[in-house]
Formats: structure tokens, sequence, C-alpha cells
């Protein structure tokens, strides 16, 4: 789909968000748009197979929201392959379908999502708009009464035991609350792979 041919760069760059850069020297970019420039050059010639190395550094939240959006739909309209090393792992979470474990050069365990929702299902955090937090609560505590349910941040909730997700979303939806986003709770992800690097001690 993309390519060096028939202004093929133009659209490579609208989808990182360089349209606007103009002339502006490479070497005068913030962090952030030397990220999107690397990834915009590694797709030159539509390549199968795109391996990206923390491509959300540098960027704020708008970026990395936008770059999440553009790898999905590279891997969704292209069928690219993605690979990505990063450290960020509530960012891999939304992202990825099956992970690998890799400390010091070592291979240390492969996973499907479904095994790392499995193994972090203690809870789930139910992200909001600021706005709509008190109320998403208030809604929770009144729909299971037995879960507790904490604040994290201004946006974030947790309730501590397995929900089913898709009934959550329904239910929170159907009372007018913009959810936007739901899955397992960030700290039981970091436990999760804390652990896998321990050699499975509990940490």
């Amino acid at each position: 789909m993309f390519g060096i041919r028939s202004g093929g760069h133009k659209k490579i760059l609208e989808m990182v968000g360089l349209q606007n850069a103009g002339k502006k020297k490479a070497s005068q970019f913030s962090l952030g748009m030397k990220q999107r420039l690397g990834i915009a050059i590694s797709l030159l010639g539509n390549p199968d197979f795109l391996i990206l190395d923390e491509p959300i550094n540098g960027l704020d939240p708008e970026g990395v929201y936008e770059m999440r959006k553009m790898l999905e739909q590279l891997n969704r309209e292209n069928g690219t392959t993605i690979m990505i090393a990063s450290h960020i792992l509530s960012e891999l979470y939304k992202l990825a379908t099956d992970y690998a474990i890799i400390d010091g050069g070592c291979l240390i365990d492969e996973f499907s999502k479904e095994t790392l929702e499995s193994a972090c299902g203690s809870g789930v955090q139910v992200m909001v708009e600021p706005e709509c937090l008190q109320e998403t609560k208030r809604l929770i505590s009144l729909r299971y009464p037995e879960v507790r349910c904490e604040a994290l941040s201004n946006q974030s909730l947790r309730l501590h035991e397995k929900i089913n997700p898709a009934n959550l979303n329904r239910f929170l939806v159907e009372n007018k609350v913009r959810v936007s986003g739901l899955g397992a709770n960030n700290e039981d992800i970091e436990k999760f792979f804390v652990e896998k690097l321990s050699g499975g001690k509990a940490v």
C-alpha cells in the first residue's frame, strides 16, 4: 500500500503525523518527532514484518494514542506483523497478542494474551473520563455491591475481583459512561512480568 513511488512517502508522513513538518531539518525534530520519522522510514517499501524498539518513547499521551492506532491499522489493513520491544507494559497489553520475555539476551518465556489475562485475573481496571469517575464508582457499587472498588487516579478505577469485562462495559455504556479503557490491572501485569524475570518467585 505504501512505497516510495507515486507520492507514497506523503501517505506515510500523514500516517505518522509528520505531514506538517515542512522543510524542518530532522536534526531540529523533538524526540517524539524523531520517533515518528524512524517509523516512517521503516514503512518505506511496505514491509510484511516490522520490528520496533520503544516506538512510543518521547511521545505525549495524544501521540501514544495515535501511534497505537497507526500500528493497529497497519496490522489490520496491511496484514503487517509487528514485533515491539518495550518496557511500557500497559501499552504492550493494549496492542500485543503474543509476548516473549527476554533477559540478558536469553528467552525466559513465551505466552499469549489469553494466558496473561488469566494470570492477572485478580482484578479489573476501568478507565473513564475524569468527570465521570465518581458516577462510575457509584454505578459499580450498585451493580457489584460485594466488590471493592478503589480510585487509582482521577480517571482510573480498580475492581478487586475478576469481573466479566464485556458485561461491565455493557453496563457502564448503558448508563451513559464513556469507557476509554478496560482490562487487567496494570499492577498485576507488572507483577506477573517481574515474577517471570525472577524465576517464578513472588516479589
